[in-house]
C-alpha cells in the first residue's frame, strides 16, 4: 500500500474495468493496473470504453427493447426490436467522436459495422476494439467492445448478451477483431483476472 497509488486512485472519473469507482486502497491490484493501461491509450478508446462500461447490468424491457436497445438502435438508423450488440459498440463510438470525425457510419448490423473497420491482429489489439464473430450464414453474429486484452484470454463488454450488457471473458481465439483506428500501442495490462464472468458458448441470438 503506498500514498501515491492511494492519491492516482483518487483522481476524476477513474473506474474499475467492470465500470464501477475504482477503489482507494493504494493496493496495485488488477483494477488499478488496468486503470492505468486504460489511460496509455489513445482519448477517444478511453471515452469508449467508459461509455460503454456505464451500460453494464442494464436489462432489456421486452425482446430486444428498452431504453437502452431503442436508443442505440434509433442511433444507427435501424428498426425497434433489431438485435442491439453491434449497435450498441456504434453508440460508444459516436460518444467518442469517431463518427463525426472519421466518417464512421453507425451500424446495427455486426457484417455491415467490421465492413466498416479494419482488422487488428490478436497482438495487436486493444481496450475499444471490436470483437466479434460471424454465423454460418454470414449474414449475422454478435460483437463487444473488448475491455482487457490479455495473451490467451480476452474480456469484452457485450450487449445483447443473455438479454443485458456484461463484461464477459473468453479465449482470444474465439472471436475476430476489427478497429476504426489502427495504431497506438500500448502494453497490455495482462490477462483479465478469472472472476469476470467466463462465456463459453455462442450468443443467445
Amino acid at each position: 500500500m503506498t500514498p501515491e497509488i492511494r492519491e492516482w486512485q483518487s483522481g476524476p472519473g477513474r473506474v474499475n474495468y467492470l465500470g464501477k469507482r475504482l477503489g482507494r486502497d493504494g493496493i496495485m491490484g488488477p483494477s488499478t493496473r488496468w486503470a492505468m493501461y486504460l489511460e496509455t491509450l489513445e482519448p477517444w478508446r478511453q471515452t469508449a470504453v467508459r461509455a460503454m462500461l456505464t451500460l453494464r447490468g442494464l436489462h432489456e424491457q421486452g425482446v430486444n427493447r428498452g431504453t437502452v436497445p431503442d436508443m442505440v438502435l434509433d442511433i444507427a438508423g435501424a428498426p425497434m426490436g433489431s438485435p442491439w450488440c453491434a449497435a450498441t459498440y456504434s453508440w460508444a463510438l459516436w460518444i467518442a467522436g469517431l463518427c463525426q470525425r472519421n466518417g464512421f457510419h453507425p451500424s446495427a448490423s455486426v457484417v455491415a459495422l467490421r465492413a466498416q473497420l479494419r482488422p487488428v491482429p490478436f497482438e495487436q489489439v486493444q481496450a475499444g476494439d471490436f470483437a466479434s464473430l460471424v454465423h454460418e450464414d454470414g449474414k449475422h453474429g454478435h460483437g463487444g467492445m473488448v475491455i482487457w486484452p490479455g495473451v490467451d484470454w480476452l474480456a469484452s463488454c457485450d450487449a445483447n448478451i443473455s438479454d443485458e450488457v456484461d463484461v464477459i471473458r473468453y479465449p482470444m481465439s474465439r472471436r475476430q477483431y476489427h478497429s476504426p483506428v489502427l495504431g497506438g500501442y500500448a502494453a497490455r495490462p495482462g490477462e483479465p483476472p478469472e472472476s469476470i464472468r467466463l462465456y463459453s458458448n455462442g450468443p443467445t441470438r
